[in-house]
């Protein structure tokens, strides 16, 4: 049947229905609409319109439904068949398909729905390889979602597979979040980024204005990153059940780096602020071969004086307790609590120094360096005391007259002396004690006299420190009933002064627990295979 010769007849039959109630069929004899075509043919289309006048401004086919279904029904009922239910091709310059909803459509309809029961795809879009378009625009003026997906069964709610490019632009034109991840049903893991044996970066944020090749300048008030934890369980036998950070390094790079290249603020800060949590702020292992701590200040101009590792306590409480404590105890007779070096002082003490131990010095033994050390120990005393000696050299009448150093007056009080003749067994003795920081001895003339002054230390500190001078201390406070070597007395180590529970050996966390999920497992996929029908398409020639 030629195409003009169809048309005249469905323009017939759509005439009649206008004249009469009855419907009207076209290859069927009992038709169930006003209008219903049936084909028997093997080949052509039941019904062809062909709108070819170019100046023509109206529709092809203009459908208007003033009922209560739809405007327009298409059914595809071979089960065999892989065709499309329908098909639309754009020649010209404007859009695919169009859909236009009435300001007045209540909410909850949608403008375009895809009711899919099958195992297939809900929507698929194909790009050309030139185009530089998006393949799915969405353009949002309300204040609801721009997107929306609800996945619910176990799949994935999206999937992102990109070739060359950026996986995700997200651009937010207002100070809002930029992705917002709500777990607050089941928990789970806010971002998994799995890069497997590749080179790259979990997550960078960049906030200022430089680049590869040009430093910054300037940038706003940001977090890199920011985390609010209230973790509910606590560590356990060397499992961390949760952080506001954690990482494990496997490889032989560093766990954590930080550089720092502003003109002030500090490079990492840890604080506690629970009054009653009795962990340490940081706490360290090593089970390797190195320090578990390096600290070096390398800077070459310094404006006063710096210290490369400062650790004070600046509270108010009234106990000893501890700046800086130092232990090494890996078995009788080895390990060093502290080590220092300096060219002025390799360890100072600004106020008093005790050693419930020896004082000595150690130096390598002149006769056997290699194999032996030598000590040599100080001198105890109940007294603060300074100690000066000498040999002075008696003149003609056995008078000698010892100068002390200019300062000893200020310093000293309360003096003694003790002198030893030398050559002779005639003794010396004092015939001048010490005035204006001199005195005078005699004896035997001609011979050497051996001189001592053993004087009681008085100077400004021990002056505005007068109790330092006392011998005996009564244990009061938090030192009532503790020992400074308990282990001398037969009393267990809590028993000790200075006891403190972070000086024993701990655990280490070792694992760390992650909650629920998990580490996300590769979600790869390969690109689904679609069918495109392609259709030859001419400009039908009317006859």
């Amino acid at each position: 049947m030629k195409i003009k010769t169809t048309l005249t007849l469905v323009c017939a039959a759509m005439m009649g229905l206008q004249l009469q109630a009855q419907n009207v069929g076209i290859g069927e004899p009992a038709p169930s609409g006003k209008l219903d075509i049936l084909q028997t043919e093997t080949a052509g289309s039941s019904l062809e319109v062909n709108h070819t006048i170019t100046t023509n401004g109206s529709s092809a086919i203009f459908l208007r439904n003033a009922g209560t279904n739809r405007a327009l029904h298409a059914q595809n009922l071979l089960t065999t068949s892989n065709a499309s239910i329908a098909r639309f091709l754009q020649l010209g310059a404007g859009h695919g398909i169009e859909i236009d909803m009435d300001a007045a459509s209540p909410s909850g309809i949608a403008s375009f729905l895809v009711n899919n029961a099958g195992a297939g795809f809900g929507g698929y879009f194909i790009q050309a390889a030139g185009n530089t378009r998006p393949g799915l625009l969405v353009d949002h003026s309300g204040s609801g979602y721009g997107m929306m997906v609800y996945q619910n069964a176990t799949g994935n709610g999206m999937y992102n597979d990109v070739t060359n490019g950026i996986g995700f632009v997200n651009i937010i034109r207002a100070d809002q979040t930029g992705f917002l991840g709500d777990h607050t049903t089941a928990g789970g893991t806010g971002a998994s980024i799995s890069l497997d044996v590749q080179d790259g970066i979990g997550y960078i944020v960049d906030a200022d204005n430089g680049n590869s090749t040009t430093p910054a300048t300037a940038g706003g008030d940001v977090y890199g990153f920011f985390a609010n934890v209230y973790t509910a369980s606590p560590t356990s036998g060397g499992t961390i059940a949760g952080a506001a950070f954690a990482a494990t390094q496997g490889g032989v790079s560093h766990g954590m780096l930080i550089n720092h290249t502003g003109s002030q603020g500090r490079n990492a800060e840890f604080n506690i602020n629970g009054a009653t949590n009795t962990d340490e702020t940081v706490f360290a292992t090593n089970l390797g071969q190195g320090p578990v701590f390096v600290g070096q200040q390398q800077s070459n101009a310094i404006t006063g004086i710096v210290t490369a590792g400062d650790f004070s306590y600046t509270g108010s409480d009234v106990a000893d307790h501890i700046g800086v404590a130092g232990a090494s105890t890996p078995t009788a007779g080895w390990g060093i609590g502290v080590e220092g070096t300096g060219n002025f002082y390799g360890v100072y003490s600004n106020g008093d120094m005790g050693a419930s131990g020896t004082k000595t010095f150690v130096i390598d033994h002149p006769e056997d360096p290699q194999n032996k050390m030598l000590k040599h120990f100080s001198i105890e005393s109940n007294e603060v005391l300074n100690m000066y000696r000498g040999i002075a050299q008696l003149d003609a009448n056995g008078n000698a007259t010892i100068e002390l150093p200019s300062y000893f007056d200020d310093i000293n009080t309360n003096f003694s002396y003790q002198l030893t003749a030398i050559g002779t067994p005639q003794q010396p003795y004092v015939l001048e004690e010490i005035t204006n920081n001199t005195f005078v001895v005699a004896g035997k003339p001609g011979t050497k006299v051996s001189w001592t002054v053993y004087a009681e230390r008085n100077d400004a500190y021990l002056q505005a420190h007068p109790e330092k001078r006392q011998a005996e201390l009564l244990k009061e406070g938090e030192r009532s009933g503790k020992y400074l070597q308990p282990e001398l007395y037969g009393q267990p180590k809590e028993q000790y002064m200075f006891y403190r529970k972070s000086s024993e050996k701990q655990q280490p966390t070792t694992k760390i627990l992650l909650p629920k999920q998990k580490e996300v497992a590769n979600q790869q996929e390969e690109r689904p295979a679609i069918q495109i029908q392609e259709e030859k398409t001419e400009r039908p020639t009317l006859d």
